[in-house]
């Protein structure tokens, strides 16, 4: 099956001082590559890594005439390469750094990479499921619990739950997640790209919600999400940014599918 994407995405500021998450949607012809990074550093330095950071990946990744997703591990190495000069030329900025998610959206599906605890969730007609890796202690934690070695409640109650196991900082990345064939996809499947602000909502209520709302237009449901998670008024809201991507119909105008 053939797809276009139509796409929205929103942010708010949380209970923070400093806007640290930053995105970018590059693209045309039904393509579109989404790029999210959510900064660390304190002050400015966060915003700068993540800014950086994703102007930099999609320079790279879109200076071939290939897909993007084929460069999408060198633009990587760009991004974080970029950050390690930064730093060596600006060393107050020591410990800046941010988490990437990069996603390309075809014609029949979708493929992406991910550094950190940003989140891709795929909703289809079924299911609400996380796709990427999660790269902080809360993932492991989750599986602790899978597993029956501690409860839901002892993590979420956690203080280690937030501490990053990989993110883009100049250093070596140990850890990411790539997948080169990705996800196929079908008509009605919604993707949320999102900095781990959302972690305010878990996954049945983020399935209510789009459920609930599945027929708004998706400039709109960006918003409904970002509502949901500022209504929860935690005193200590992390800056959240979403991009919410649908899979429509594509008009059959000949072999335009990858």
């Amino acid at each position: 099956m053939t797809v276009e994407w139509e796409f929205a995405a929103s942010q708010i500021l949380g209970r923070r001082e400093e806007q640290e998450d930053y995105c970018e949607v590059h693209g045309n012809d039904g393509q579109f590559l989404c790029v999210l990074a959510d900064g660390m550093g304190g002050h400015a330095a966060g915003a700068t890594a993540a800014k950086l950071a994703v102007t930099k990946f999609i320079q790279t990744a879109t200076g071939t005439s290939g897909p993007a997703s084929d460069e999408f591990l060198p633009a990587l190495n760009a991004a974080n390469e970029a950050i390690a000069r930064h730093v060596s030329d600006n060393p107050h900025d020591q410990g800046m750094g941010c988490t990437l998610i990069a996603v390309e959206l075809g014609h029949r599906g979708f493929r992406w990479l991910s550094v950190g605890d940003s989140i891709v969730l795929l909703k289809t007609q079924s299911e609400l499921s996380r796709i990427n890796a999660d790269h902080s202690m809360a993932g492991r934690l989750a599986i602790a619990v899978k597993n029956g070695e501690i409860s839901a409640e002892e993590a979420r109650k956690s203080p280690s739950r937030h501490l990053l196991l990989s993110a883009v900082t100049g250093d070596p990345i140990h850890r990411l997640d790539y997948s080169p064939t990705g996800r196929s996809v079908a008509v009605g499947d919604i993707l949320i790209i999102a900095s781990d602000g959302l972690d305010s909502l878990d996954n049945q209520e983020i399935d209510e919600i789009l459920k609930a709302q599945s027929g708004v237009e998706i400039g709109a449901l960006s918003q409904y999400l970002l509502e949901a998670v500022a209504a929860k008024d935690h005193p200590r809201q992390d800056n959240a940014t979403v991009i919410v991507a649908r899979a429509v119909k594509l008009p059959d105008t000949g072999n335009r599918a990858r």
